[in-house]
């Protein structure tokens, strides 16, 4: 199958230098492998997930597809609505983490077309290089669309903790409440799976020396660089306001998305929950966190008492809004801004 094409900015003499280089031409080399094979091959997982969710829940497919069907238009609506208008909350803290104008209906199109790469590679990859590409489009010098583009993603990750103290402080107790206990059955298989592939990152994180090189120090260096090119107060209420606002659109379609299957869940449970399937997503280095998210939020959303098929539905409703849909705008928004010169 053929490649599709990946934006790119070749660095020469001292940009090759910055402390963020190495760490964008190793996001690179993830796009250079992305054809259309890779993303048959994320479709296909998805699918098997779901399978695989449903064994780990013991429900039928029967009660899936049931669940499905008896979600409520007007619910679905609102997830959708949600899900859609995070994209705009990026495009703010984007802009925040510049320090400088960018278009923002072109800054929000670029959101879209980053889904698409993200969907078949790993981390943050296909964001660090396509933002990169497109602030250095938009007039910023290459060294300082390196030094900055990560900022956004890098104050997303200390957002995402935050919400996950707070919102879980504020749940507190009531993961023991009544009828939740008696879901831990049905979830704990789930949550297995997921810590072992937490502990095998991080254990290749930390053992693996060639991993630890080539990931720690960059990532180091650039949080250093841009946490220190910070100067506006303005530019930091829009990078941390932007994430903040991104999380709390992602619990609302969640909450959302819950209410379609005719349960519900507290807008702390939601934010509990899919913080907490982000985090997980990103700690596991597989593409679009395929695979681990879903099962993040299938367990999540069980151990808060919603039953084990509604669960597995409004996962895979949240993660087709936010994650599998996208991609197809992607596809488009992508274009035009190749054709404007801006990838």
């Amino acid at each position: 199958m053929s490649h599709i094409p990946v934006p790119h900015i070749h660095l020469r003499g001292a940009d090759a230098d910055h402390p963020g280089a190495s760490l964008h031409q190793w996001a690179v080399g993830r796009l250079r492998h992305l054809s259309w094979k890779t993303v048959v091959v994320a479709i296909l997982t998805v699918a098997a997930v779901t399978f695989l969710l449903l064994a780990l829940a013991e429900i039928g497919f029967s009660q899936l597809v049931d669940a499905f069907a008896d979600s409520s238009p007007l619910f679905l609506a609102l997830a959708f609505v949600a899900s859609q208008t995070r994209f705009q909350a990026l495009t703010l803290s984007l802009r925040g983490a510049m320090g400088g104008p960018l278009p923002w209906w072109r800054t929000t199109q670029l959101q879209y077309a980053i889904q698409l790469f993200a969907l078949a590679t790993p981390g943050d990859s296909a964001r660090l290089v396509m933002t990169v590409n497109f602030a250095a489009k938009c007039g910023f010098s290459r060294a300082e669309a390196i030094g900055k583009a990560p900022l956004a993603t890098i104050t997303g990750w200390f957002v995402d903790f935050a919400v996950i103290l707070i919102a879980g402080a504020a749940v507190g107790g009531g993961l023991h409440g009544s009828g939740v206990t008696n879901d831990i059955e049905g979830v704990w298989p789930i949550l297995l799976v997921a810590a072992c592939f937490v502990v095998a990152a991080l254990v290749a994180l930390f053992v693996v020396r060639q991993i630890r090189e080539r990931v720690i120090p960059p990532v180091v260096r650039v949080i250093k660089e841009t946490w220190y090119s910070l100067r506006s107060p303005r530019q930091v209420a829009e990078i941390f306001g932007g994430g903040l606002l991104e999380r709390l659109l992602y619990a609302a379609s969640l909450m959302a998305a819950v209410a379609a299957t005719g349960h519900g869940i507290s807008y702390w449970e939601a934010l509990l929950v899919g913080g907490g399937s982000l985090v997980v997503g990103g700690l596991i280095p597989t593409p679009g966190g395929i695979g681990v998210a879903e099962g993040a939020l299938a367990a999540g959303l069980i151990l808060v008492g919603v039953p084990e098929a509604s669960a597995v539905a409004a996962g895979l409703i949240q993660r087709s809004f936010n994650v599998y849909l996208p991609p197809v705008y992607g596809l488009v928004t992508m274009r035009e801004l190749r054709t404007a010169g801006l990838l």
